[in-house]
């Protein structure tokens, strides 16, 4: 193998690493967000309780949704947006495998 295909799969390699350690990094802080909120929680509520943009960590609260560990609890009125929203709560079936 050249010199130069070892540097991408390695670039590739650690880049893929990266990535992974940095969505499950951000899942475990969504899932903390929820349960220190202590109730099922809007996207935005959960971005702000992390100071962070909902559109940061939506894609990786659509990720929990399809894998089953967020479900959808509802509508309410957002307490942030005071728009009603879908709420997300952790999925009680699983949730002690995760914790």
């Amino acid at each position: 193998m050249s010199d130069k295909k070892k540097v991408r799969k390695t670039s590739k390699d650690c880049y893929n690493t990266v990535v992974k350690d940095m969505k499950a990094n951000l899942y475990r802080q969504i899932l903390r967000a929820i349960r220190e909120l202590k109730e099922s929680s809007t996207c935005r509520e959960i971005a702000n309780h992390l100071k962070m943009e909902a559109s940061t960590i939506s894609a990786r609260i659509n990720e929990l949704k399809k894998e089953g560990v967020l479900i959808e609890a509802g509508k309410r009125k957002c307490k942030i947006t005071n728009i009603k929203s879908i709420v997300l709560s952790i999925n009680k079936n699983i949730q002690w495998s995760l914790f």
